[in-house]
């Protein structure tokens, strides 16, 4: 740059040679009529990470929880095919507690479409891997974490796991480690809601000591630790909004609820994971 600078400033017909710099709009604020109640895109600082990056449909996100409303329309343009309910051995997925579908819709819900709310992704392809119904067993999670990352086809780079409970699994372990050593998969963890230190009381899948594993607790609006949750210097590593979190539900032509949990935090750092990769 500095030697064609040079050359042009030699020329008499040049005054002065600078960078043609790349700008960027000032903190993009979708459209979406109930994003001013999404107060947790504000506290990550999303509308700045929105002037660089929207996010892309390159960058595919698993889901492993109750499932999700497939009809939802702040959603159905942001899902991929290729889910599969582990809790019934079927390929037809469906949501009937609407946990899942709360987390895809911070994950990314339709962004600046004029209806509902915004995902921290406004594009992204997100996978339903059902185990939960409303409870799950440790075997079914396995089959999940396995598939996510064996099913090359899926493309899927993260998953977001808003679950925990029952003690540690050797085979939950491995499954988690293999995802990472051998397929390059995140895997974004709830630290539980139960008030405790998990560096005393481990609380899994979220204590596992893995590189590819990320531990999240939840702040309320204010920035404080959220009363209900976990928490522990080394066991978990940073903290998310996760109190009165409004997204998507299931039913009818689509709703919205506030849910509050760890489980609220997990999906806003998925989607920021989500957001950079892209």
């Amino acid at each position: 740059m500095a030697q064609a600078a040079k050359q042009y400033l030699a020329h008499p017909a040049v005054a002065y040679v600078e960078p043609n710099y790349l700008v960027y709009p000032v903190e993009t604020i979708p459209d979406d009529p109930r994003y001013d109640e999404l107060w947790g895109m504000e506290r990550i600082r999303a509308p700045e990470a929105w002037d660089v990056a929207q996010g892309s449909h390159d960058i595919v996100v698993g889901v492993i929880d109750t499932g999700i409303f497939m009809q939802h329309p702040d959603l159905i343009n942001n899902l991929a095919p290729g889910g599969y309910d582990f809790a019934n051995n079927t390929a037809n997925l469906e949501d009937t507690h609407g946990h899942g579908t709360h987390v895809a819709g911070t994950i990314g819900a339709v962004a600046d479409n004029g209806i509902g709310v915004a995902g921290v992704n406004w594009q992204v392809k997100m996978v339903g891997l059902k185990f939960l119904d409303p409870s799950g067993t440790t075997a079914n999670a396995i089959r999940a974490v396995e598939y996510a990352a064996t099913n090359t086809a899926l493309k899927i780079k993260i998953t977001n796991n808003s679950w925990g409970g029952g003690g540690y699994s050797q085979g939950l372990y491995d499954a988690i480690k293999k995802a990472g050593e051998e397929y390059g998969q995140l895997f974004i963890a709830a630290a539980g809601n139960d008030g405790v230190d998990n560096d005393v009381d481990p609380h899994y899948p979220s204590s596992y000591e893995l590189p590819n594993l990320i531990a999240v607790a939840a702040i309320a609006e204010d920035g404080t630790l959220a009363d209900f949750s976990n928490y522990g210097t080394n066991s978990v590593d940073l903290a998310a909004p996760g109190v009165d979190i409004l997204s998507t539900v299931p039913g009818g032509s689509g709703q919205y609820e506030a849910y509050s949990g760890t489980s609220m935090a997990c999906p806003h750092v998925a989607g920021a994971a989500a957001l950079l990769w892209s």
